[in-house]
């Protein structure tokens, strides 16, 4: 793939200072390295609901380029975040990586560009996101990653989840431990999902009910390591970040990523990044 790289600035990758004619006619080409060898190039769409919110690029991601539809300034930030962490430690290699509200892919693709084994969710928007997803990665992705349909708040089977394919191949693969990290972007944007993705959250690193093949199975609680949580959001609205982030106190320590551990370029003061771990 090639792409022309001009000179970055604080101004022009920020997704949300574009006008609709900037974001949409053309792809969206981010660098994940500060050589701007690997470069991500994402496809992006209009919104037209709430379910579809996810095919914009937000600037809340990273920089190695992609092929996305939508995605904000915040997936931007974050997976550029991913990429600083994993320049001394390869901290995503061959680790089991869900991404919750992919959208248009670019957190997920930087991820599985990082060596992760990417498990990408979402509720809607699967054409775009598998179409980055081939752009930027191979044709032969189900071999490493897959696609699955997550509505947060409800309860799914880590079998289904974990195992590999697109989002409509039936699951093949056995329950097993818990995703190593879990990364998610810009999804508290509206305040009345904050308590199905906490509750999401929880699910997936404290274990409970479970759907599978429309029943619901109990599920011990994890007793193994549980996931590193990696989320970016943009303080579009403060109360919403303080719902957030209340609801998650409850059963998560949540830490803010200070700005000097931050990408130089791809930060703004808007833009937080938290890791979040479960209490002990």
């Amino acid at each position: 793939m090639s792409a022309v790289v001009e000179d970055v600035t604080l101004c022009d990758w920020r997704q949300s200072t574009k006008s609709n004619a900037e974001r949409f006619n053309g792809n969206l080409t981010i660098p994940l390295d500060d050589s701007n060898s690997v470069l991500i190039d994402i496809k992006q769409s209009m919104v037209d609901s709430i379910d579809t919110l996810g095919a914009t690029v937000w600037d809340g991601v990273s920089r190695r380029f992609l092929k996305i539809s939508l995605n904000a300034p915040q997936s931007i930030v974050l997976a550029r975040y991913l990429q600083r962490l994993s320049r001394d430690t390869p901290i995503l290699q061959n680790k089991k990586v869900l991404e919750i509200g992919s959208g248009a892919g670019l957190l997920g693709i930087s991820a599985a560009l990082l060596g992760g084994c990417v498990t990408f969710t979402d509720y809607a928007v699967f054409d775009l996101l598998r179409h980055n997803i081939v752009h930027n990665l191979s044709q032969d992705w189900k071999a490493k990653h897959s696609i699955r349909r997550l509505k947060w708040g409800e309860s799914y089977s880590t079998s289904y989840l974990k195992s590999s394919g697109d989002v409509d191949d039936q699951s093949t693969s056995s329950p097993s431990a818990p995703f190593d990290v879990i990364i998610a972007s810009d999804l508290v944007y509206y305040p009345f999902l904050i308590n199905p993705l906490v509750r999401t959250l929880e699910t997936l690193c404290y274990g409970g009910i479970y759907l599978e093949d429309s029943v619901e199975i109990s599920v011990e609680p994890v007793t193994v390591k549980s996931p590193l949580i990696l989320f970016s959001a943009e303080n579009h609205n403060e109360h919403s970040i303080n719902t957030f982030t209340e609801a998650l106190s409850k059963r998560f320590h949540c830490e803010k990523v200070p700005p000097t551990e931050l990408d130089q370029v791809f930060q703004h003061p808007d833009i937080y990044v938290w890791t979040i771990k479960t209490k002990e």
